[in-house]
Order: C-alpha cells, then structure tokens, then sequence
C-alpha cells in the first residue's frame, strides 16, 4: 500500500508535495524553492484529477492540469474509455487539513 502525497502549503508561500508519514516535527517541511525548513500554514486541498469513466483508473495530477490531460489521452488511446478531467478537492488532502486543525497544528 502507498503513501497518499500532500500538497502542503508553507510560510514561504510555496506549495510542497510530501506524504504526511515524513512531515518533521513541529510541523515543518523541506521547502523545495527555499532551500530550507520551512513551517507548514496550510493544505492545498484542490487538486486536476482525472478519472476514467468506464474503469478504475483515477490520478491526481496536483496543480498540473496539463498532466492531468496527457494521461487521460494515454489512457484512452491505450483502452478506448472515455475520461474526465476536473479541478477538485482530493479527499486525503482534505482529511489532513482536518487532522492537522484538529491536533491545532494550523
């Protein structure tokens, strides 16, 4: 089983990709731009999905909706399914924004 991946956003304004296992203690997250430790102040909870509409197939692409639309296009041309692709809340990253306002961690 895999990790789910967060888009966590940081006091620098960036928004970093982590799985909530390696977030440090403190709350803090190696800023990517920055270089450095930064403090998290929130979760980037909308995310480009895709989805197949015939099959399972569903990926989260995070703030690239050109992705998004490269492997809806792989994948229909590889199955002939019909896909959709949208901008919607990914519901990890909603439930830890949740455990994150619960502990008072934000």
């Amino acid at each position: 089983m895999t990790t789910a991946h967060v888009m966590y956003v940081t006091e620098c304004d960036h928004v970093n990709l982590c799985a909530p296992t390696l977030i440090q203690r403190g709350n803090h997250i190696w800023c990517a731009q920055c270089k450095d430790d930064k403090k998290i102040t929130g979760v980037h909870v909308f995310e480009w999905h895709l989805m197949c509409l015939v099959c399972r197939y569903s990926r989260w692409t995070g703030t690239s909706e050109h992705m998004s639309q490269r492997l809806a296009g792989a994948h229909e041309r590889t199955t002939l399914h019909k896909t959709e692709v949208s901008y919607a809340r990914n519901p990890n990253a909603v439930d830890e924004l949740n455990r994150l306002r619960k502990a008072k961690a934000l």
